[in-house]
Parts: C-alpha cells; sequence; structure tokens
C-alpha cells in the first residue's frame, strides 16, 4: 500500500464518524488527531484528483480515495450493515464493503445505502464477491416477550434461502437462539480475540472449509455492552461509553449502535479466513 492508502484504510472512518464538517474545523469536540488528519487529507486532495473544492473530508476519502483504496480489493455486500461493526472488520481483512440497511446511519464508515436489504440484495447481489448478512435478531431472541415477538420481522429464513441460491460466497451471522436456523454454524466469541466481552454470535457460511477457531475463555467478569437487558452478576454493569467501545474494539458508535454490533475483530477474522481460501468467484 501507499503512503496514501496508508492513511485512508486507517483514517476514513475516524472522518465520517466525527459527525462534523471536518476541513472547517467548526466543531470543538473533534480531537486534535483528527485536525491534524485533515491538513495531511487537504495536501493529498491534488493527488486524489477530486474536484470538489467545497466537500467535506469524509467525502475526500469516500469519493476521490475509494478507486486507489479499492483497487485488487474484492467488494462485500454488507446486508443488516447497522452502523458498520462487520464492515470494518471485512474492510480491515482487505475487502471494499458496501453496506444497506433499512434506516439511516450516519455513522456507517464506508459507501452506504438506505434500501431493503432484500430487495438491493435481488437487484445487485450478483454485482459483489461477497455477501455478508446480520439479520434482525429480536423475533429469535428469548428476552423478547413471546407477546411481543410477532413485532419483529422473521427475516433470517427468507436471507438464509437467497443466499444459499444465489450462487456466490455468504455469511450470515446471528445470535445463540437462532442457530438452529443456520446450517453448521460455527461460534465466535469475545474472549476468543482478548476481548474482555462474549457477546457470542454464530455464523453459516459456505467459503470458509473447516475452520480453525480460537480457544473460548470465559474465566473472567465481561464487559456488559447493553442498556436493556436487566440481568445482574454475570457481567459489568458500570460501564462508560468509552469503556464499552473498548470492549468492542469499536471507537464511533453511539451507546444504541454498539447494542447492535458485533466486534469487528470477528468479521476481520472471518474476512482473512476468506482471502486465504482463495475461493472467491
Amino acid at each position: 500500500m501507499t503512503a496514501t492508502t496508508d492513511i485512508l484504510a486507517k483514517w476514513a472512518f475516524e472522518i465520517d464518524c466525527a459527525d462534523v464538517e471536518v476541513e472547517r474545523g467548526t466543531a470543538d469536540n473533534v480531537p486534535q488527531a483528527i485536525h491534524d488528519l485533515a491538513a495531511e487529507l487537504r495536501a493529498l486532495r491534488e493527488k486524489l484528483a477530486l474536484q470538489k473544492p467545497d466537500a467535506t473530508l469524509g467525502q475526500v476519502v469516500r469519493e476521490g480515495g475509494a478507486a486507489e483504496v479499492s483497487k485488487a480489493r474484492p467488494k462485500l455486500l454488507d446486508l443488516f450493515s447497522g452502523a458498520g461493526g462487520a464492515g470494518m472488520g471485512y474492510h480491515r481483512a482487505g475487502f471494499d464493503v458496501v453496506g444497506v440497511d433499512n434506516r439511516p446511519q450516519r455513522h456507517y464508515p464506508f459507501e452506504f445505502h438506505q434500501a431493503d436489504a432484500l430487495e438491493y440484495l435481488a437487484e445487485h447481489g450478483r454485482e459483489f464477491d461477497v455477501v455478508h448478512a446480520s439479520p434482525p435478531c429480536q423475533r429469535y431472541c428469548r428476552l423478547t416477550p413471546p407477546s411481543r415477538r410477532d413485532m419483529h420481522p422473521d427475516l433470517l429464513p427468507a436471507v438464509a434461502e437467497i443466499l444459499r441460491g444465489l450462487g456466490k460466497p455468504y455469511i450470515i451471522e446471528n445470535i445463540p437462539d437462532a442457530k438452529t436456523l443456520l446450517r453448521e454454524p460455527f461460534m465466535l466469541c469475545g474472549t476468543m480475540f482478548g476481548l474482555p466481552i462474549w457477546r457470542h454470535r454464530f455464523f453459516e457460511g459456505n467459503c470458509l472449509g473447516m475452520v480453525m477457531l480460537p480457544p473460548c475463555n470465559h474465566s473472567g467478569i465481561p464487559i456488559l455492552v447493553s442498556g436493556t437487558t436487566r440481568r445482574k452478576g454475570y457481567a459489568r454493569r458500570d460501564t462508560t461509553v468509552a469503556l464499552r467501545r473498548a470492549a468492542m474494539g469499536i471507537e464511533w458508535m453511539t451507546t444504541e449502535e454498539l447494542d447492535q454490533a458485533i466486534p469487528l475483530a470477528y468479521t476481520e477474522w472471518i474476512g482473512r479466513q476468506i482471502l486465504q481460501m482463495g475461493n472467491l468467484t
């Protein structure tokens, strides 16, 4: 990678997640490091050949640097993307990521489309090398009262049926309570990656071969990254947003976004496994 792409890959999400026009320096709460980076990116503007003098630096990264950053990188579609925890993991593994969610995701760090995930998949799915899907899990969660489960969509079976017949490498992610809906799933835990969090999630995929999993270690008390559960004793609840972000390995999300996210270490590991297999079509 060149110095330009090094900077872009490392800092793209930082700029957009500042949620301000960093170039204009109008926000007092933007870290000095981001202001320093802004100066570097201004110097890169001509190299990136961006002919938009009024663009924010986040747009410089997305529009001006996208072509250089994405050279030789396989394309991954991130369905039900949320704020981009899974997407960032795949990006770090080496993918060019495009996110889709039916809700606005102002902190999503890559190209984003607000759309129905199934409709977008039907129209654009074959344009990507890999598809990742994280359908809503509330319907399957044991903590959701039975009287309220019908209020949540039952999308996992439909998503799985489409992806299994798409003829493309895919990954489906969901919670332990939904694992019976997945084919030969494997489980990942935060402790497998040295994180102080459990966050068990199950994955189905057709592009990983025999998965060699790191060990899961529950010897310590995990940090709770949820603002909704009322259970006590099994996890630390006296946590700040900063501590929750650190536990997840995610620096840019709000508390509510963290509640719905998975640690980016999961998909970074999965993404590297996919690339090592070398069976992208």
